[in-house]
């Protein structure tokens, strides 16, 4: 896993805050290179060391693989993908990636996750 930056690290510890403090819609944005999915790596892997199911969102359906590749070179391998006919898809796993189009279309709003 890499080791984050110092502002990382901060991002980091604000979102946590802001989950203690009882938030529950909480959005983090940040400049390209930042190292959103490095972050967002140690996010769910806090949340699968507490047993914790996560959906991570993106915002095209060309992000997918590299955040799979981010998430792998971090140490999350418990991934399924939520897309039609993926490679990855596997709703047995308890980390999840999609797009938002994916799971916007109705083939997907019905299933249980």
């Amino acid at each position: 896993m890499k080791v984050m930056r110092d502002d990382q690290a901060e991002a980091l510890e604000k979102l946590r805050g802001s989950v203690r403090a009882g938030r529950r819609r909480i959005v983090m944005q940040a400049p390209t290179g930042f190292g959103k999915t490095v972050l967002a790596a140690g996010l769910v892997e806090s949340a699968r060391a507490k047993g914790g199911r996560v959906l991570f969102t993106v915002p095209a359906i060309s992000l997918i693989d590299q955040t799979i590749e981010m998430f792998y070179s971090q140490g999350v391998r418990d991934v399924g993908v939520i897309q039609a006919m993926h490679e990855m898809t596997d709703w047995s796993q308890p980390v999840q990636v999609a797009s938002i189009q994916t799971l916007q279309s109705a083939n997907y709003r019905r299933r249980a996750w």
